[in-house]
């Protein structure tokens, strides 16, 4: 009897693990093609983003050190899912800037999606998602007579992707200096917004 109990237990806790992984494969982050998540992109699935309006570069006073009126972001997502979803950043593009701006590492991207209550009380995504940035870097050149290098650490917060048709990406981020040069602000602030060209539409479930 003592042996039929163990096994028992041995039974529902197998059982309680293949629920418990079950449900962490079903909650991880995806790129879908409709709201409610019905069907969603393969991996592999390349986001391109164009830039709307300006990104702007400025010191944490309100300062403005650049202002760009083009430039793309793009890259692909290696798997389906993923808690957060994260790529390579194949394209990082500046066009149009008041000081010439190049990136010198792409870095990578990750994607989380939101989640909301709905009217039963339950944890739901509402088609967008939080985006962070890893190990891109961004040279901007003639800033108070010299060179400044930004860049993203590791998870740094960017932004929200919201779903749509278009999707959108809008960009309020501190970006700290990478390289030292006391000539340069420590820690500035980017803002830009991004309408996502492909995949049309796009959603995060």
């Amino acid at each position: 009897m003592k042996h039929l109990k163990m096994l028992g237990l041995a039974v529902v806790a197998a059982a309680a693990l293949m629920a418990f992984v079950g449900a962490g494969t079903a909650s991880a982050t995806k790129l879908c093609k409709d709201s409610a998540c019905a069907e969603d992109y393969p991996a592999e699935t390349e986001i391109k983003s164009s830039l709307s309006g300006s990104a702007i570069l400025e010191t944490i006073g309100g300062v403005t050190l650049d202002t760009c009126s083009g430039g793309e972001v793009n890259g692909k997502t290696p798997a389906t899912e993923g808690e957060p979803l994260s790529g390579n950043i194949s394209a990082l593009t500046w066009e149009g800037c008041t000081r010439t701006t190049d990136t010198t590492v792409n870095g990578s991207l990750a994607i989380k999606r939101v989640l909301v209550e709905n009217e039963n009380k339950e944890l739901v995504p509402n088609g967008n998602g939080t985006v962070t940035g890893s190990g891109s870097s961004v040279t901007v050149n003639g800033i108070f007579g010299t060179s400044c290098v930004y860049g993203t650490g590791t998870n740094t917060p960017l932004g929200t992707l919201v779903g749509g048709n278009p999707a959108t990406i809008t960009i309020n981020a501190l970006v700290p200096r990478t390289v030292a040069n006391a000539l340069c602000p420590a820690e500035t602030r980017w803002t830009a917004s991004y309408t996502v060209t492909s995949p049309k539409p796009l959603f995060i479930g």
